[in-house]
């Protein structure tokens, strides 16, 4: 191969998921000797587990580096999430995200696999140990098989073996607890719940347990169940995960205030697995820098699931690492190694560090997760209908309260044709407007009111008050201004009736009366808004 760093190098890759077998593709791309060495019997043993979402600005680009993006994009596609809380109510609905299509993983492993040449696969190779012979490593498989390379990559994973011979900091587990289950159809198997989710994916997160549902291309379900439990609580119930009515009457016990929804779901299982959570330190302190050997993916990186990240930093990994060994950067090895480790825990332990929080929020917090979204969404909404309801309002009331204090006060000081005049000009400049400005100030007040969080709260009933002096207001120019300014209309100097002079001064005793409500309506609403003296401005 033309790169001089990896001319007749040996590359051993341990594990044969979906990192491992993409830098494998990769580094066979620029003509390196690579072999893969995967724990599974072979190609065809089940991969179990669910969809996973591959990221635009990470695994996307992955795969485009490794000629794979358009195979990728024809065996995978976008999918919604609906969540439902406890009692089976749905919250919201997110429509796919085209930029994250999700693949099974059989589906992605198949395509990795198609695309690496005869035989770089071994498999039923579970690694037992790694040594250093000279320059060399000697790898050693419980199978019997020996092996030796001159650089080793370990993607084994959160379980990874590999990791012990690079660093002695191994996995911490996060006290979470994960339940995974199968189902084979869930439209058949889960009628009810089906109905709501559709094809979508499902989340729940409340009374500090979630419930995780994937539906893949073939109609199966995978879900994950995840609480927190003492390591002891676990010791003590011994769930036997070969016995699917045991652990189905487990799950009814931590499960029984929830809607019998998700009794269903359980019922329909087929298989069920459980395992703690486990992260690795991203910033692992090596035993040795010269060592050809490194971490990828989660054996290196290991995160909680909540956020969809951790396939595509190990893929981000990937690609980093493989034109780190093939693009001439470095003088040597070790070299491209040191850099990709560094920039590796960089960009990984930012994200691990939001998944570990999500994970202690979740878990810790009673409030469903999809509640705070609907009720920030909801929020945000509310803000804008207040300041463009207020802002209409404004408009509205500042008619009444001008025609107040430019006009009104002062008809004594005009002749009965200049009234007539003005009368005609205002009532022909402002009729339309005022229809339009006037419904919709009471439309957005009414949003206001309706999508207003907490209803006996002292600002929600300003609201309650300022639309009706508002509607009030209203009542007192339509029902008595309205049919003196259309009398007003037809008024001639010489058909005035007598006692216009009265006419004219009830008008301006009911605009008085109307001004004082409108104004009113105005403070209440906006003190419901901008809440003063109050120091939490939260909805």
């Amino acid at each position: 191969m033309k790169n001089s760093l990896l001319n007749n190098k040996r590359i051993a890759i341990i594990g044969g998921g979906p990192v491992g077998l993409t830098i494998a593709r990769l580094l066979q791309i620029k003509g390196a000797d690579v072999k893969v060495y995967e724990r599974d019997i072979n190609s065809l043993a089940r991969v179990s587990g669910g969809t996973l979402d591959i990221h635009k600005n990470t695994g996307q680009k992955t795969f485009l580096a490794a000629g794979l993006l358009q195979k990728l994009f024809e065996n995978s596609k976008p999918t919604g999430m609906c969540s439902i809380d406890l009692n089976g109510k749905l919250l919201i609905t997110i429509s796919p995200d085209k930029s994250k299509p999700e693949i099974d993983r059989p589906i992605l492993r198949k395509i990795l696999l198609e695309s690496l040449l005869d035989n770089t696969v071994i498999w039923n190779a579970n690694l037992k140990s790694i040594s250093k012979i000279e320059s060399a490593y000697e790898l050693k498989f419980e199978n019997g098989l020996s092996e030796t390379a001159d650089i080793v990559i370990a993607t084994d994973g959160s379980r990874s073996k590999a990791r012990k011979f690079v660093t002695d900091e191994l996995s911490e587990e996060t006290g979470t607890y994960v339940i995974q289950g199968e189902i084979k159809n869930l439209e058949k198997d889960c009628p009810k719940l089906y109905e709501i989710i559709r094809k979508n994916n499902l989340a729940c997160v409340q009374d500090k347990k979630t419930i995780f549902l994937q539906n893949r291309s073939d109609g199966s379900t995978c879900f994950y169940i995840s609480f927190r439990k003492t390591e002891q609580w676990l010791l003590d119930i011994k769930l036997n995960y070969t016995n699917v009515g045991s652990v189905n009457q487990f799950l009814f016990k931590i499960f029984k205030d929830w809607n019998p929804l998700y009794h269903e779901l359980f019922n329909a299982s087929n298989e069920y697995k459980g395992f703690p959570l486990r992260v690795f330190n991203t910033n692992y302190k090596k035993k040795n820098q010269t060592e050809k050997v490194t971490l990828a993916g989660d054996a290196a990186h290991a995160m909680t699931p909540f956020g969809g990240m951790g396939v595509n930093m190990g893929l981000k990994d990937a690609l980093l690492l493989t034109n780190n060994l093939t693009d001439n950067q470095f003088h040597s090895i070790e070299a491209a190694i040191s850099d990709y480790e560094k920039k590796m825990n960089a960009y990984t332990k930012p994200i691990q560090t939001e998944t570990s929080i999500a994970d202690d929020r979740i878990h810790k917090d009673f409030e469903h997760a999809f509640y705070q979204m609907k009720n920030n969404i909801e929020n945000s909404i509310l803000k804008v209908v207040q300041y463009v309801g207020l802002f209409f309002l404004l408009l509205t009331v500042g008619v009444f309260w001008g025609n107040y204090f430019s006009l009104s006060r002062s008809f004594d000081q005009f002749s009965l044709t200049e009234i007539i005049t003005i009368a005609k000009n205002i009532v022909h400049n402002l009729a339309v407007p005022m229809r339009i400005l006037s419904i919709a100030t009471i439309i957005l007040i009414s949003i206001t009111i309706y999508m207003y969080p907490v209803k006996k709260q002292k600002w929600f009933y300003f609201k309650i008050f300022s639309l009706m002096f508002f509607i009030f207001a209203l009542l007192l120019t339509i029902l008595f201004e309205v049919p003196i300014n259309n009398q007003i209309m037809v008024w001639t100097k010489d058909n005035t009736p007598h006692n216009w002079q009265a006419i004219i001064s009830r008008w301006q005793s009911i605009n008085v009366l109307r001004t004082f409500f409108a104004v009113l309506s105005f403070l209440l609403f906006t003190a419901s808004v901008i809440k003063p003296f109050q120091k939490n401005r939260n909805i």
